[in-house]
């Protein structure tokens, strides 16, 4: 590993759509990264993750949250709030979409304040076990960096919101935002039995519970490890959780005639339960494996070959899961074709990383589409975002340029031209007396420039001063998401 800078302890925070998890690393000691494996309501038990999850009672007071929410049963005066992330991006019309299917909240509260919530709770939990880790004296007398991750698409605002409300839960002193594929080609690259040599393109393929995050990157310098992106950083909603919705279809095909004896809400929960610990998991992983089957709670039926049920048991052929798994994973396919296309095809490593990413099925898929790809799962692929975020806070800074995701520059006033102004922008200068156009646009950057590390982009400008006293000014910085920016200002644009 590279250089280290100071030392501080490093906290890297994945706030994931469907589960959370915390890492951090004493800089003194950087090649041990530790994670926080136990949660409030684990029952003794072991997990990276922490569901995203929170029960409010009706006075807004917190009553459960993570493992313990998930565990509970919703009473009726009782809210339950998940995929709340989601509702910080409102410059995503598909994230909002999807947000107002499936994200819930207390109605009085705001998604910043919600965030807030779940953020101080994982913030009071990590600095308790930092202390019971550490000991008080050397925890009190160290600083702390934070280093929180967002999805490659999350708008300049989603930013800027995710991190102040991250000072609002307690996160304070240095608190950096990193990209979730970004935090994870760097644990990648820092894996071992992973070789990466100088020249070599990789694409990583993070594949969470609700959001699949995708980028691509070049190695241009093996010792000390630096990358540049090759392409844009894109996403979609196509994670995890969506195989839960292709589930319930075949489960309410099978079991309607039922009624609600299965399919009600305490049902529902434990099949998915059974679903995802289970069946989620493992599937793909035995090519030869024809049945799968997951326990029915309260069935009394010994036999039902219609709906399938056996011996207490639900029984699904190979078939079936295929057509629970292929909706979702084409649309994965589909992002990293978009990656591929637009790296002119000269990947060679994909790694595929998050919950969903460590699934069998998923990467005989993706192998079976990209034969001259190695499609590599690293172990403990769940994790590898949030150790990731730790060592990009560790090192020195390993990704070295960048691709600009969208437009920036500001309004202003050009030198009349016919030939590409509108007719409405001309106007004769007070001052000069020169023909002028009025509204235009002046791009610093547009999207998918190359920008280095910390680079500072300048361009000239004249302002007419109507006072000697006035010694400075301030012009709005405007940014535009269209792939070809436009030559005027609009109400379109957003405002930085």
């Amino acid at each position: 590993m590279t250089a280290v800078l100071t030392i501080d302890e490093i906290v890297g925070i994945d706030f994931g759509t469907t589960y959370s998890g915390v890492a951090f690393a004493y800089s003194g000691d950087p090649n041990t990264i530790s994670l926080i494996r136990h949660w409030p309501g684990s029952n003794q038990q072991t997990s990276v993750k922490n569901a995203s999850l929170m029960i409010f009672e009706e006075d807004g007071t917190i009553s459960a949250w993570g493992a313990q929410a998930e565990k509970k049963t919703l009473k009726s005066n009782q809210t339950i709030a998940r995929w709340f992330k989601l509702l910080l991006d409102d410059t995503h019309s598909n994230y909002l979409g999807t947000a107002s299917r499936h994200a819930s909240k207390p109605p009085r509260k705001t998604a910043a304040e919600v965030v807030t919530d779940y953020l101080t709770l994982i913030h009071d939990h990590l600095i308790s076990h930092l202390k019971s880790t550490y000991g008080c004296m050397l925890f009190n007398c160290t600083p702390i960096e934070y280093y929180i991750t967002v999805p490659a698409i999350w708008s300049d605002k989603a930013q800027a919101v995710t991190k102040s409300v991250a000072v609002n839960a307690g996160f304070k002193g240095k608190l950096e935002i990193v990209r979730e594929p970004e935090a994870a080609a760097i644990a990648c690259a820092h894996i071992e039995h992973v070789d990466l040599k100088e020249g070599n393109r990789f694409l990583v393929c993070d594949a969470g519970g609700g959001t699949v995050d995708l980028i691509s990157y070049q190695v241009t310098n093996a010792l000390p490890l630096q990358i540049k992106e090759i392409t844009v950083g894109t996403g979609g909603l196509c994670g995890a959780t969506y195989l839960e919705h292709e589930f319930e279809k075949l489960l309410r095909k099978r079991l309607s005639k039922f009624g609600d004896k299965f399919l009600n809400e305490r049902g529902l929960s434990s099949l998915f339960r059974e679903f995802n610990d289970y069946l989620k998991v493992n599937f793909g992983e035995d090519d030869d494996e024809d049945e799968f089957n997951i326990t029915l709670c309260g069935c009394d039926i010994d036999e039902d070959e219609e709906a399938g049920i056996s011996v207490g048991c639900l029984i699904f052929s190979r078939a079936e899961m295929v057509s629970v798994f292929d909706p979702v994973i084409n649309k994965v396919i589909d992002l990293i074709e978009n990656q591929i296309a637009k790296s002119n095809r000269t990947i060679e490593i994909i790694f595929l990383v998050g919950g969903f990413g460590s699934n069998g099925y998923l990467r005989s898929r993706i192998q079976g589409m990209y034969p001259d790809i190695s499609v590599q799962q690293p172990s403990d692929a769940w994790s590898a975002v949030v150790r990731g975020a730790v060592i990009h806070g560790l090192c020195e800074k390993i990704v070295t340029t960048r691709k600009v995701r969208q437009s920036y520059g500001v309004s202003c006033n050009c030198h009349w031209d016919p030939e590409s102004h509108d007719k409405d922008q001309h106007y004769v200068c007070k001052v000069t007396g020169d023909e002028k156009a009025s509204g235009c646009m002046s791009w610093y950057v547009t999207q998918g420039d190359e920008v280095q590390h910390a680079e500072s982009i300048k361009l000239p400008f004249i302002h007419n001063a109507r006072s000697k006293k006035r010694t400075s000014y301030e012009y709005d910085l405007l940014c535009s998401v269209a792939e070809t920016p436009p030559k005027r200002s609009s109400h379109r644009m957003m405002f930085l």
